[in-house]
C-alpha cells in the first residue's frame, strides 16, 4: 500500500517533523503544501524560529530530493516579490529570506499530482479555480486548448522560466507576468479581491456556490488538496476539495484516495 504524507501550511511549526524525520521511510512522497514562514504572532513563534524551521525543511528536501516536494505559498512569494503579499512581512530579515527562496528556487514547484482510480490528485497551496484560470492564465501565459485542467507541470514550467536563472532572456517580464496572476487574490481575505483568487490565494469558501459546505471542484475527475485557508480544528475533506491547513501533517492512501 503506498502513502503519501500531506504537510499543509508551516509557519514556522514544528508538527511536521515528527511525521517527516522520523517516519520518512514509510513515504513514496512527502509534500509541503507552501507557506513555511511568517508566523502568527498569537502562536508564539518568532521570525527567528520560524527560519531555523525553514532551514530544517530546506535540508530535509536536499537529503531526499526525490521524495519531498515543496510547493509555494503566497507568504513565500513575499521573499519574491512583496507586492504579492504584504501580510506579516519579515522586513529584518527579508534579504535573508530572499537569498534563501532565490537560492532553493529549483527545490520549490507550484503544484504536484498523482492519480488514483482514474482521478486526478492535485496539490497545490490554494487549488485553481477555473475563473482564475481562464481569465489569467489560459492563452495569456501559455496556450492550453482543453476545458480542462492542465497538468501541474503547466504551472511548474511557467514558475521556472520566471525563477531558476534570471539571467534568461525573458526572465525578468515572464515573472512579471506570472505575478500579475499570481497577485489575484480572493474577495474573502476581508480587504476586498476577485472572485476567483490564484492558485496561492484562492480562499475555500470559493469552492461553494452558495457559501455553504457543499465545497466542489470545478474540473471534473480534480481532486484538490490545499492548505492556505487556516482551519481553527478540524480539515475540510469532501469528494473533490480538501483543505488541510489545521497545524497537522495528513496520510493520503494512493490506493483508495482516502486522506487521514
Amino acid at each position: 500500500m503506498g502513502k503519501i504524507c500531506i504537510v499543509p501550511d508551516v509557519h514556522g511549526r514544528s508538527f511536521w517533523e515528527e511525521a517527516c524525520l522520523n517516519h520518512a521511510d514509510e513515504f513514496n512522497k512527502i509534500v509541503f503544501l507552501g507557506d513555511y514562514v511568517a508566523p502568527y504572532p498569537w502562536e508564539g513563534i518568532g521570525n527567528e524560529r520560524a527560519i531555523e524551521v525553514f532551514r530544517a525543511v530546506l535540508d530535509f528536501k536536499e537529503k531526499n530530493p526525490e521524495k519531498v516536494v515543496l510547493l509555494f505559498g503566497n507568504h513565500d512569494w513575499t521573499y519574491l516579490n512583496p507586492d504579492v503579499c504584504r501580510s506579516r512581512i519579515d522586513r529584518e530579515n527579508w534579504d535573508l529570506l530572499n537569498a534563501m527562496f532565490r537560492g532553493n528556487i529549483k527545490s520549490f514547484d507550484l503544484a504536484w499530482e498523482t492519480e488514483i482510480d482514474g482521478k486526478r490528485y492535485f496539490f497545490s497551496h490554494a487549488g485553481v479555480r477555473k475563473g482564475w484560470f481562464d481569465e489569467w492564465v489560459k492563452d495569456k501565459l501559455f496556450k492550453w486548448d482543453g476545458d480542462g485542467l492542465p497538468p501541474a507541470d503547466y504551472f511548474n514550467n511557467l514558475f521556472h522560466a520566471a525563477y531558476d536563472d534570471g539571467s534568461k532572456p525573458g526572465s525578468e517580464s515572464a515573472a512579471q507576468d506570472l505575478e500579475t496572476a499570481i497577485f489575484v487574490y480572493s474577495k474573502y481575505r476581508g480587504w476586498g479581491g476577485w472572485d476567483d483568487g490564484s492558485i496561492v490565494w484562492a480562499d475555500i469558501r470559493e469552492y461553494s456556490a452558495n457559501g455553504g459546505e457543499d465545497y466542489k471542484s470545478d474540473y471534473e475527475n480534480v481532486v484538490f488538496i490545499c492548505g492556505h485557508t487556516q482551519r481553527e480544528d478540524e480539515p475540510i475533506i469532501t469528494e473533490t476539495v480538501m483543505d488541510l491547513d489545521c497545524r497537522r501533517a495528513f496520510v493520503l492512501d494512493t490506493e483508495t484516495g482516502a486522506v487521514r
